[in-house]
């Protein structure tokens, strides 16, 4: 059985190092995913079944935050906590067996989605509703969902039109426009990298499981509901005046 150290030094750490998960996910999340895909090694398991896994383990999340009811609510949360380890185990199992390919982290991607922009919100916009019965929150969880998929639209928007209207001979005079910008671009980049960490991942999922432990999803949602459209907007205007160098260089 391939050993603890050589899994967690070799197949997880430099790929933890490259996404940024912080102390949290670091020391606390990801010790078990390696345990857990140390244990299921021998087995004849494929990465998109553990992908699978934490997919209907979110879709269950998601229903028993719906009720708003306070245990459900606590187990709601620790399933959530539950999908980033069983996220990790399904990269280790694929880059240990050297089952890595594009159709499988095209499904881990759209897993992602659904599972920490889509389930969870649409969870506690229903609890959230079902603890106060304030029908707000059903606007703020839909302003909330709204702007966890624009922001990966963005991005990904800007890849495509990249490489559908073949802008490698146009980078640099877009580049031009970040320095009649620049000022503004900065400011605006490092409000958006000081402050996005709050919005997305594993700082959401915490920021939900501190909520449901107070029972007060209906806080999460106000805040969420009206700051992220606003931090949504101003990417929007970063990303228009910014160019396409930085996608230029995924393409290197």
């Amino acid at each position: 059985m391939v050993s603890f150290r050589e899994l967690r030094d070799k197949y997880q750490i430099p790929r933890v190092k490259k996404i940024k998960l912080g102390w949290w996910g670091r020391y606390i999340l990801n010790p078990p995913s390696v345990v857990i895909a140390q244990l299921l090694m021998p087995f004849r398991i494929t990465p998109n079944q553990i992908t699978v896994v934490w997919l209907l383990m979110g879709l269950a999340g998601g229903i028993l935050f719906s009720f708003g009811d306070y245990w459900k609510s606590i187990i709601a949360a620790l399933i959530f906590q539950l999908t980033i380890v069983f996220d990790g185990v399904d990269g280790l199992i694929a880059r240990y067996k050297k089952l890595s390919s594009p159709s499988g982290e095209y499904f881990e991607s759209v897993t992602h989605t659904l599972v920490h922009d889509i389930f969870i919100v649409v969870g506690i916009t229903f609890g959230a509703y079902n603890q106060t019965g304030n029908i707000l929150m059903f606007a703020l969880g839909f302003s909330m969902v709204i702007s966890l998929l624009l922001h990966k639209f963005l991005f990904l928007e800007k890849i495509h039109l990249f490489v559908k209207n073949k802008l490698f001979s146009k980078v640099k005079k877009t580049q031009k426009k970040i320095k009649i910008h620049k000022s503004h671009l900065t400011l605006l980049k490092k409000i958006y990298d000081s402050t996005f960490f709050l919005y997305v991942g594993i700082s959401l999922i915490n920021f939900v499981t501190i909520a449901a432990i107070f029972k007060r999803l209906d806080i999460l949602l106000w805040f969420y509901g009206l700051t992220f459209p606003i931090i949504i907007a101003a990417l929007l205007f970063f990303e228009i005046y910014r160019g396409y160098g930085w996608v230029s260089e995924l393409f290197k």
